[in-house]
């Protein structure tokens, strides 16, 4: 009988620090008054079991990909209260993701303040910076009653786009987040119209990754990765030939290859990347010439030829941050051609003597002098799978994100949101862009089809 007794008072317990809680939440949304600098633009997930989660790293981008984000709005006050924003899924704690994005024209250094109940993990360009408790068993007894910007962490902002991440955990019923940053908030630039829809094929491409142009034919090359996840696919994946107007002519001009990824043309020759090869196929016929096996290559993702005919290959290497490289193919032979200064790289596209390469690790698109190799990083893009790169007819950079976004970049770093599918649930991989046409072709990869859209000026 004790111990019931016992149970029931703590239970009442609970019931009335949750009515106090909402309370005073409830004070906070409707006397507050966001001060300048406060977040105002951000997306929440669906929620998930909080112990299903790894909370020390950042989601894979399958995970990002999946949360079904909205775009919401604090309070008045600049209190996110999550509570009203989604339903729990389970008794126990439950967990949501939420980000924003900052912009920012150089590399400055911020303080940013936040407040959260019950429980926190925080994430700033895809690395941990900071995790905390702030429930009724652990919090500073100050702060039970409201969310108050009491946490600080101070973040250098990059020239571009900046995410500040949060793993928000749910103990008992009711929680929310805010946050400010000590400047003028710069939201990200978005720019959606310039986009003009022109085609789709049919949504029979099995996991559509990459799309090439070849002028000589007028026709696009694309990649199925046929990423059936568990069923070990082998030598199921394939080549398919779409018309400039988007039609189908063959669905498998080239089959019996293993997960293609990247491609590029030189000399009669198309190249493309299989699990462990370099892989090369005969223009005219369609048939494997030869397939040249990569060295200790985990996962060759894109590749780009110069003048000369050498190929530059991207090795994401998922296992290995450290170990992460780009290989050089020249005269029947590879070397690792550069291993410093690059975290899981997949895009690579090459112009005017420089190898740019999505550096998804830090999420910097960078630029590479082919000859003394040399690293700039052009902007940062935040944390992200950089998976496509090419130049439009005005020298901007065109950069896809994984996840369904693709940004322009100018040569000053500014970048501009032009296409956000998402919402759509379609990726956006390893696109193609055809100068003469102004047209930008996308890989929907799970979405199974290729899109195209038409660029315009601004």
């Amino acid at each position: 009988m004790g111990d019931e007794r016992q149970t029931n008072l703590g239970f009442l317990l609970l019931c009335v620090l949750s009515l106090l809680f909402l309370a005073s939440v409830a004070n906070t949304q409707t006397t507050g008054t966001a001060s300048p600098g406060t977040i105002t633009d951000w997306e929440v997930s669906r929620p998930y079991p909080a112990e299903r989660v790894d909370r020390n790293n950042y989601p894979s981008f399958y995970a990002i990909f999946g949360a079904n984000w909205q775009k919401v709005g604090p309070e008045p006050s600049g209190l996110l209260d999550i509570a009203r924003l989604v339903e729990r899924v389970e008794e126990g704690p439950d967990l949501v993701l939420v980000r924003t994005k900052i912009r920012s024209d150089k590399v400055q250094d911020v303080a940013f303040s936040f407040g959260y109940s019950d429980e926190v993990d925080l994430f700033f360009n895809g690395a941990k910076v900071f995790s905390g408790n702030s429930s009724n068993q652990h919090g500073d007894p100050s702060f039970q009653e409201t969310i108050g910007l009491n946490d600080h962490v101070d973040l250098r902002l990059q020239k571009g786009l900046n995410e500040i991440f949060l793993m928000v955990t749910d103990t008992f019923g009711s929680w929310g987040i805010m946050g400010k940053v000590d400047i003028e908030l710069q939201p990200p630039i978005r720019e959606h119209h310039r986009l003009t829809k022109v085609w789709e094929t049919e949504d029979v491409l099995l996991t559509p990754e990459s799309v090439l142009y070849d002028p000589e034919r007028k026709t696009f090359f694309v990649t199925s990765f046929d990423a059936r996840f568990g069923s070990n696919p082998e030598f199921t994946g394939y080549i398919s030939r779409v018309s400039l107007g988007g039609e189908i002519e063959e669905l498998k001009w080239v089959s019996g290859l293993n997960a293609p990824t990247g491609m590029a043309i030189h000399d009669g020759r198309l190249y493309t990347l299989e699990r462990r090869n370099l892989t090369e196929i005969d223009l005219q016929s369609g048939d494997i010439v030869e397939r040249h096996a990569i060295p200790d290559v985990e996962f060759p993702n894109d590749l780009a030829i110069d003048p000369q005919g050498n190929i530059y290959i991207t090795d994401t290497r998922p296992s290995s941050r450290s170990d992460s490289r780009v290989y050089r193919f020249s005269n029947g032979e590879f070397e690792v051609w550069l291993d410093e200064g690059i975290d899981r790289s997949n895009g690579a596209f090459i112009h005017e003597n420089t190898l740019l390469v999505g550096n998804s690790g830090d999420g910097f698109l960078k630029a590479v002098d082919l000859a003394t190799k040399s690293m700039s990083n052009i902007t940062s893009l935040g944390a992200g799978v950089i998976d496509g790169i090419r130049v439009d007819n005005d020298g901007n950079y065109l950069v896809s994100h994984w996840a369904g976004q693709v940004y322009q970049v100018s040569s000053e770093g500014q970048v501009i949101e032009i296409l956000d599918l998402m919402g759509d649930r379609l990726n956006t991989a390893d696109f193609e862009y055809v100068s003469e046409e102004n047209l930008l072709v996308i890989p929907t990869y799970l979405g199974n089809r290729v899109v195209a859209y038409r660029l315009g000026r601004e």
